[in-house]
């Protein structure tokens, strides 16, 4: 199995946004979604893209974009698992189940060489006021029972794409996570330095990606998803402190 650096997800930004466009945070810990509702990660945004490798990396064939799927009575490819349904989520009682598409040819045909390799992200669209600061995506992985065996591998990744050159990757930063252990909720980010003028009305995407064939595993378990469109704006430790206690003296003062 080769791991073809390859802006597989040139595609997958079908509506460029205006140019004037912001990046804005993004936070989701899957608490508050409803997992019984099949549309629950398409309207938070989740989208899939998915492309077959050929054995010498190239790529074969793509399909997507479309709304990542939540069926918790039969799961394919993404869904909200829960605590009480046995369910790994890293944090809390709900988080995010992504594995690979086994109905697809690559895992479905023995004499199909070729990968499948499926992306599941959210994307944005980088305006002139972005230009200058760094952007920052984290998350907690757990591995999973049916997690990644073989040669398949998974990762978290940022990128972005220019839409002005058949949406090429301009930038293309991956976090494996294809080993994460079961049982203990593994943090990870990713951080990018937006300083290039040209990145301007450029696709910024943010997500999880895995790579397997012949039904090899490829689950692992995500939480807490968090985007900062610009790291700058986190206060440090003691400044946060500092800023929550004289919050707490001024309500203390209000209420005299």
């Amino acid at each position: 199995m080769l791991r073809a650096s390859l802006p597989l997800l040139a595609v997958a930004a079908l509506a460029a946004a205006p140019a004037s466009a912001q990046l804005s945070d993004y936070s989701q810990n899957f608490e508050a979604l409803d997992r019984t509702n099949p549309n629950a990660l398409a309207q938070d945004g989740y989208r899939i893209f998915g492309a077959g490798i050929n054995p010498d990396g190239s790529t074969s064939y793509t399909f997507g974009v479309f709304d990542a799927p939540n069926n918790i009575d039969s799961p394919d490819i993404s869904v909200i698992s829960d605590v009480a349904s046995g369910g790994n989520p890293p944090a809390g009682d709900q988080g995010l189940a992504y594995f690979s598409a086994y109905g697809n040819a690559s895992h479905q045909d023995p004499n199909d060489d070729r990968d499948l390799r499926l992306s599941l992200f959210q994307q944005q669209v980088i305006g002139a006021g972005d230009i200058g600061n760094t952007v920052s995506f984290s998350w907690l992985a757990e591995g999973s029972a049916n997690g990644p065996t073989g040669d398949a591998f998974t990762e978290a990744f940022l990128i972005t794409l220019d839409p002005n050159a058949s949406f090429a990757a301009t930038n293309d930063l991956a976090f494996d996570t294809t080993n994460t252990p079961e049982g203990v909720a593994v943090p990870g980010t990713l951080t990018l330095a937006l300083t290039d003028q040209a990145l301007q009305g450029q696709i910024l995407q943010f997500g999880f990606r895995n790579t397997s064939s012949d039904f090899e595993g490829s689950a692992v378990d995500y939480d807490n998803v968090v985007f900062t469109a610009d790291i700058s704006t986190i206060p440090e430790p003691a400044t946060a402190a500092l800023l929550a206690g004289a919050g707490l003296a001024l309500l203390r003062r209000r209420g005299r």
